[in-house]
């Protein structure tokens, strides 16, 4: 009988496996699966799931709205997001007693040496970078990222508008998709541990206290072969998202960065509902009785998050967003009372 870990693991890959062929690493590609799995009462279903393990750097990543940071992990969590505008939509959900699982394929990047950038310095001052052989990408590690989801909550600063608290993965569920075992739970809880007082984070709605609050659980036996790499596979050049919405299941491929399809030129009018252009329209166009938009909780998101910037552990954050992905040329096209609300990672 599978426990829980290995019931989320084996979720994911069955949703993953449902999925048509379109953006799926062929016989001699490998990739990264990662997704996100809502438990409530005795039922688990799959929320979003994403393959994928590159950046897009260079002159594609200054293209209007294309997706940077094609990791597995984040790509999932843009999916988390699309799920959660309608969940909360839906004023036939409950919405109080549902639990967030998290499940990655092999450890994170920036969890051990082999993951970790050359910009990396010290065992606890400043952020890691996204590895990689080709020019060098901005965008923190995801260890990092999920660091900051496990102090801000995963559903990010606009979202908290609409759920009125931070909402927290539960239980972070590695697999163990590499050629030799390289799980090292201590490794992963001082990559994912932080202390936080009122000195220096007086923001009560956040966690705080000695983290990690993050159970891991390491799924040994849980190994597929389309995510293992190995020196005989090639990475797999394109990604894939899904994501429920209540009774719809959606589904986008990306290559570079933008939709599978389209090109540089032709983005902006069909953009990846998943990137910041499409989550913030889907915002803009939530609407629900029983969840009203509360503005303030986004000043109180973005102030927390300044705070948690001046830590040593986060010295150094910066992602695409600081390079003018939320400019005002961008902003142009939204109204002017929503200027302000822009999505970072």
């Amino acid at each position: 009988m599978e426990n829980k870990a290995e019931q989320i693991a084996h979720l994911v890959l069955r949703q993953f496996r449902s999925l048509g062929k379109k953006g799926k690493p062929t016989g001699n590609q490998w990739t990264t699966l990662a997704g996100f799995v809502i438990e409530e009462g005795k039922t688990f279903s799959v929320a979003s799931l994403a393959t994928g393990t590159k950046c897009v750097t260079g002159r594609p990543s200054q293209v209007e709205n294309v997706l940077i940071d094609c990791h597995a992990e984040i790509i999932a969590r843009r999916g988390l997001k699309r799920y959660l505008m309608a969940r909360y939509e839906d004023n036939n959900q409950r919405n109080e007693n549902f639990v967030i699982h998290f499940f990655i394929s092999q450890l994170p990047c920036g969890t051990i040496d082999r993951y970790q950038g050359t910009s990396r310095k010290g065992a606890v001052q400043g952020v890691r970078r996204k590895p990689g052989r080709g020019e060098p990408c901005i965008e923190p590690s995801c260890v990092d990222k999920l660091l900051k989801w496990s102090i801000l909550g995963v559903q990010g600063k606009l979202l908290l508008s609409i759920t009125k608290k931070p909402l927290f993965i539960s239980m972070l569920v590695i697999g163990n998709c590499v050629e030799t075992i390289e799980y090292d739970e201590t490794l992963l809880r001082s990559a994912l541990s932080l202390e936080l007082n009122d000195d220096n984070f007086p923001h009560n709605l956040f966690q705080r206290g000695q983290l990690p609050y993050l159970a891991t659980v390491f799924v040994e036996e849980f190994r597929a072969p389309e995510f293992i790499k190995t020196d005989l596979l090639n990475v797999c050049p394109s990604a894939i998202v899904f994501w429920k919405e209540i009774s719809d299941s959606l589904c986008e491929v990306i290559v570079d960065g933008l939709r599978q399809g389209l090109t540089h030129k032709t983005n902006d009018k069909n953009s990846l509902k998943i990137s910041r252009k499409g989550l913030l329209s889907r915002f803009l166009g939530f609407k629900s009785n029983k969840y009203p938009i509360d503005e303030s909780l986004i000043d109180h998101y973005r102030i927390a998050w300044e705070s948690l910037k001046k830590i040593p552990r986060f010295m150094g954050w910066k992602t695409s967003g600081d390079k003018g992905e939320n400019s005002s040329e961008r902003e142009k096209e939204l109204p002017d009372k929503k200027k302000v609300k822009t999505f970072h990672q």
